[in-house]
C-alpha cells in the first residue's frame, strides 16, 4: 500500500471529522516545502499537502476526497507529472481540482470538476 503525502495525516484526521479544510494547497516543486510550511502558518483554511520533488503522485495515496484542491506549480515539474498528480486527485476523489501556475508570470486557475469513474 501507497503512502501518505507529507502532511496528509493531518489531513486525514480532520476529514475524520467531516472537518473540510476550505482548499487543500497540493504544493509542487522547487521550494513546496517552504510553500507547504506557509499554507500550514497562515491559514486554518487550507491544508498544504506536498508532493515532493522527483517523486511520482503514484507512490502516494491522495486523502482529498470531497475536497476542493489547489495545486500550488512552483517551478519545476513538468506538464506530465502535474498530468498524474490531477489524475490521482480525481481518482481519490477530489471535488475540485484548480493549477495555480507560478511560471513564466502568470497566475491562471484552470478547473476540472470531479469525476466518478475514470
Amino acid at each position: 500500500m501507497n503512502r501518505l503525502p507529507p502532511y496528509g495525516s493531518a489531513l486525514r484526521s480532520r476529514l475524520e471529522w467531516d472537518n473540510y479544510p476550505f482548499f487543500v494547497m497540493v504544493c509542487v516543486g522547487l521550494g513546496a516545502w517552504d510553500k507547504a510550511r506557509h499554507w500550514l502558518n497562515h491559514s486554518v483554511d487550507y491544508v498544504p499537502l506536498v508532493l515532493p520533488e522527483g517523486k511520482s503522485p503514484k507512490n502516494y495515496n491522495w486523502p482529498v476526497g470531497n475536497c476542493n484542491i489547489i495545486i500550488d506549480r512552483l517551478s519545476g515539474p513538468g506538464d506530465s507529472v502535474i498530468d498524474d498528480l490531477i489524475i490521482r486527485l480525481l481518482v481519490s476523489g477530489a471535488k475540485k481540482i484548480m493549477l495555480w501556475n507560478k511560471e513564466p508570470e502568470t497566475d491562471f486557475l484552470f478547473y476540472w470538476p470531479k469525476v466518478t469513474k475514470c
